[in-house]
C-alpha cells in the first residue's frame, strides 16, 4: 500500500512531517492525519509524496559521502526542483571535445593555464566550463545508475524474486 511505503521511506530518511509538508505544499497537521490514516489520502497525493521522498533518496545518494541537510527545507526544495528539471530535460552527453578537455584536466593533470590558453579563454572562463562539464558528467552518471537499478529491479521481478 502506498501509505505504508510513504511512512517507511519517511522513517528511513528521517524527515519529519513539518519538513515533508513544506515540500508537498500542505498543512503539517493535515499531512500528519493523512499519514496516520485518520483522513483519506488520495492515490494522486500519495504518489506525489512518494515521488518527493524518492527524490530525496536520489539526492542523498548523489551527495555521498557528504550529508544532505534535511532540515533546510528551502534548499531541499530547490534541489528537488533542480532534480525534476533534470529529469524533464536530461543533460546531453559530452561531445568528444568536451570529454577530451575533461580527461586532460582530471586524469592527465594538464595545468589550467595551459588548457585556457589552448582554448583561447580566460582561466576564470575555463574554471566555469570545467565545473559545468563535471556537473553534466555527474548528472549523466547518476541517470545511468538509476536506469540500471530500475532495470535490475525489473529483471528480479520478472524472475519472480522478491525485491
Amino acid at each position: 500500500m502506498l501509505l505504508d511505503q510513504i511512512v517507511d521511506k519517511q522513517n528511513r530518511l528521517g524527515i519529519g512531517n513539518a519538513g515533508l509538508a513544506y515540500l508537498v505544499g500542505c498543512d503539517k497537521g493535515l499531512l500528519g492525519e493523512r499519514l496516520r490514516g485518520l483522513r483519506p489520502l488520495s492515490n494522486e497525493d500519495a504518489t506525489r509524496i512518494l515521488g518527493i521522498l524518492t527524490g530525496i533518496e536520489t539526492l542523498k545518494e548523489r551527495h555521498k559521502p557528504l550529508p544532505l541537510d534535511l532540515k533546510d527545507c528551502v534548499a531541499l526544495k530547490k534541489l528537488l526542483d533542480d532534480l525534476d528539471e533534470e529529469r524533464r530535460n536530461p543533460p546531453k552527453p559530452l561531445t568528444p571535445d568536451e570529454d577530451a578537455l575533461l580527461t586532460a584536466w582530471t586524469e592527465e593533470r594538464v595545468p589550467l593555464a595551459q588548457l585556457a590558453a589552448e582554448k583561447k579563454m580566460s582561466a576564470q572562463d575555463m574554471i566555469h566550463l570545467l565545473e559545468t562539464l563535471i556537473r553534466r558528467e555527474q548528472a549523466i552518471r547518476q541517470i545511468q545508475k538509476v536506469q540500471l537499478a530500475g532495470l535490475a529491479t525489473a529483471m528480479r521481478k520478472s524472475e519472480g524474486a522478491e525485491v
